[in-house]
């Protein structure tokens, strides 16, 4: 039977995500809250900045012009008491002047800089009543331009004061003032998160506990059709050749030769029979957890011998050594399941060397423990697959196996009663160059000093 994919992890991760998903979140709203309470404060700034440049001029310029102020020709003395107005006027330091103008265009000017047509299309806007500021760049940086209606003594707007200030102390006083507002919203969310993430743990551990039973049903749903599948399977060979040589007997038109060869091949196919149901019962054991196991006394030199000689008999193309050696091989153990164990492993030894060969067993006493192992000339097992020969319906997949008769479930029992008795089991093998199957038992107690001495 085909090895089933691994089933993938469907464990939530709820904490992790949150935590990324908050991490973007706060980056993203970080960012946005920061243009936004930038744009926010800078544009009351503005505001601010040019509120001061009128206060002052109402304070400083209004109902202080002359009708004749308005006129280009100014007199020495009338300029200079301007000059002093405008510089009162003006912004402090990150002013760099104020230009009166008028309807007929500049009038007087503190700066050096010149008027352009921009600057007199708003400073004829701003004769109609209205404040006008932008934010310009220039060579010496972002400037902001403030133009201010002024009136004379009849409070008409008959002039305009333009004021050029520095717009970096605005933009600085602005940016640090968002950053402020954004660190604390964040240091907020992130207070927030804290609280969310205990919840959230909690949370994931219950569905993740539900998850676990999702897929454990799902596994012993997925078993139980393998099940049924190897069982359909493989009782089906066995009973068809049954059912077929029982029918030929029932006719009665058979030789003593036929007859007897029928009756061999019944038997046979009964004892598969018998073998499989065994194999299956001993499945339910283990997934009920009732494989129980005697314990008493074991020589695994006599049981080796006998199921040796068992399967000797089995394939006349196959030679079984046995090797034991000099030293006593005694354990505690339960007789009829290591034998079960010994079986299903010079059984499958025997099935998949097809081509015939020697079967090699032997035995072994090491520290505290007594490993038999069991070699064959075989196909082999790909590496990729080693890993996987004693997981319950597994069966190697290749072109030789396709043809050989399994379930599936010998290698898992074997791994069973050997782990039951406290011992290990495992596989050496090369693709194209036979197994070794190894089994490692704990030694009697008698024999465990000796051994480890």
């Amino acid at each position: 039977m085909a090895a089933r994919a691994a089933a993938p992890d469907r464990r939530p991760h709820l904490v992790r995500w949150f935590v990324i998903a908050t991490a973007l979140c706060l980056l993203l709203a970080g960012g946005g809250i920061l243009v936004v309470v930038e744009r926010t404060l800078t544009r009351q700034g503005e505001r601010h900045a040019v509120d001061q440049a009128r206060s002052a001029t109402h304070a400083l310029l209004d109902r202080r012009l002359r009708a004749s102020d308005l006129t280009s020709s100014l007199q020495a003395a009338r300029r200079r008491r301007l000059a002093a107005l405008f510089s009162r006027a003006s912004l402090g330091s990150d002013s760099t002047g104020a230009t009166l103008y008028a309807k007929g265009g500049v009038i007087f000017t503190t700066g050096t800089r010149e008027a352009t047509a921009s600057a007199l299309a708003r400073a004829r806007l701003a004769l109609k009543g209205r404040v006008i500021s932008d934010v310009t760049s220039t060579t010496s940086g972002r400037r902001l331009r403030a133009f201010l209606p002024v009136a004379l003594r009849d409070g008409r707007a008959r002039g305009v004061v333009e004021i050029d200030q520095d717009y970096a102390p605005i933009a600085t006083a602005a940016r640090r003032s968002s950053l402020l507002i954004v660190a604390l919203l964040e240091g907020l969310l992130v207070l927030l998160c804290a609280l969310l993430v205990p919840i959230l743990a909690r949370t994931a551990a219950r569905v993740s506990s539900q998850v676990d039973e999702i897929d454990t049903l799902e596994r012993a749903d997925e078993l139980k059709s393998e099940l049924v599948a190897t069982v359909s399977h493989e009782l089906r060979t066995p009973l068809t050749a049954v059912l077929g040589f029982s029918a030929l007997l029932m006719d009665g038109k058979v030789d003593e030769e036929t007859r007897h060869q029928a009756l061999e091949t019944i038997h046979g196919e009964a004892q598969r029979l018998n073998g499989l149901i065994d194999e299956f019962l001993d499945v339910q054991k283990m997934e009920a957890g009732h494989f129980e196991l005697k314990s008493e006394p074991v020589r695994l030199h006599e049981l080796l011998a006998h199921q040796v000689g068992i399967f000797q008999m089995q394939s006349p193309i196959h030679a079984l050594e046995l090797d034991l050696g000099a030293e006593p091989l005694d354990i505690v153990g339960d007789w009829s399941r290591i034998g079960q164990l010994v079986a299903n492993l010079l059984s499958n030894a025997i099935k998949y060397s097809p081509d015939g060969g020697l079967v090699r067993v032997g035995a072994t006493t090491g520290d505290r423990s007594v490993r038999v192992s069991i070699s064959d000339p075989g196909i082999g097992i790909p590496l990729d697959q080693q890993g996987k020969v004693f997981q319950q319906f597994f069966r190697v997949d290749s072109a030789e196996t396709r043809t050989i008769r399994g379930t599936g479930l010998g290698l898992s029992l074997c791994q069973e009663i050997a782990e039951a008795h406290g011992g290990r089991i495992g596989v050496e093998s090369a693709e194209g160059g036979g197994s070794t199957f190894w089994f490692e038992l704990p030694a009697a107690p008698a024999l465990a000093p000796a051994a480890a001495a």
